[in-house]
Parts: C-alpha cells; structure tokens; sequence
C-alpha cells in the first residue's frame, strides 16, 4: 500500500515501492485509486476492477503473440531459511477491455537468491515455477480474484520473489 507518487502512464510499478519490473524495460503498471486519469481504480486504463484488498493493484502482461512477458519482482525483507516451509498466496485478475482480453495459465512465483534477471527484454524467462495454481487452470475470471497459493520449502538464502508467467506460448 506504500507509494512514492500517484501513477499516471505506464510502466510506474516502481512508484509501489519496493515492488518493481523485473526487467529493466517493461510496462508493468501500477493502478491505485490516488491516481486521477486512466491508472485509477476501479476505473482504469485495464476495465473496471475493485483491489483485491486495499487501494492499488499492480498490471501485467502476457502476450501469446511475440510470447513477451512482464514480471513483478520484490526483494524479500530477510533470506528465507533453509528447510522452512513458507506459504504463499497472491491473487489474479482477467482485465475485462474486449480487445485485450487473453485468458492464460502458468501464473506463478519463483523464489530466487539473487535478482533473476534485470535485462532489457520483455522476453520470457525460464524460471522455476515454485508457486502454481493446483491443477494450473486457465485464469479467465474479468470479475473475481483467483488466488494463486501454495508451499514452499526454503532452499536457504533466497532473497526475491518474482510473479509472472514462465511458461513459453506452446506451454
């Protein structure tokens, strides 16, 4: 719920700090009912859609044509323990614009040591999937959060946590 400033174009996901774009080009948006023009909520530049909880959501995309990704990405407040099984949930939403509007799967989180990647792409990224949905639905919901949980036993040391689709198109 922290911010810096109230977003108003694209790709302003650092203004949630400290979540950011995992690559250092790309256009994953941060909607927050602050924001006076096309990047507030409920009305915003993806539909209409209340928060999950509180006053702001963050916007990513996945395209099957190009197969590009974007990714949302925090540094953990400490390592993770080794062996320590942590849970994990975070919620997904299908944008409801006509011309947009892809239903997918493969929405997922990857624990990680150091940050993955920070290239400039939008690229896939072949990452290990370790937070799934169970039985990996396609996510087609425009008016309801899905969650996406699960457990995760600590490898040690890790220190980010990456959201995004790591799958490529055939997949």
């Amino acid at each position: 719920e922290s911010y810096t400033v109230c977003p108003n174009t694209q790709g302003q996901i650092e203004s949630a700090a400290p979540w950011n774009s995992a690559t250092s080009i790309s256009s994953t948006d941060y909607f927050n009912n602050c924001s006076t023009n096309n990047f507030n909520v409920p009305y915003c530049l993806s539909g209409f859609q209340h928060p999950h909880s509180g006053n702001a959501f963050a916007g990513l995309g996945f395209s099957f044509i190009g197969g590009q990704r974007e990714y949302l990405q925090v540094q953990l407040i400490s390592p993770l323990v080794l062996n320590k099984t942590y849970y994990v949930e975070f919620y997904v939403n299908l944008h409801n614009v006509i011309s947009w509007t892809y239903p997918c799967n493969n929405i997922a989180a990857n624990f990680s040591i150091a940050r993955p990647f920070t290239i400039n792409t939008y690229d896939l990224q072949s990452l290990t999937p370790h937070i799934i949905t169970i039985g990996n639905p396609i996510l087609s919901d425009t008016m309801n959060w899905t969650k996406v949980s699960g457990c995760y036993v600590a490898q040690g040391g890790e220190e980010y946590i990456t959201i995004g689709n790591f799958f490529d198109n055939i997949n």
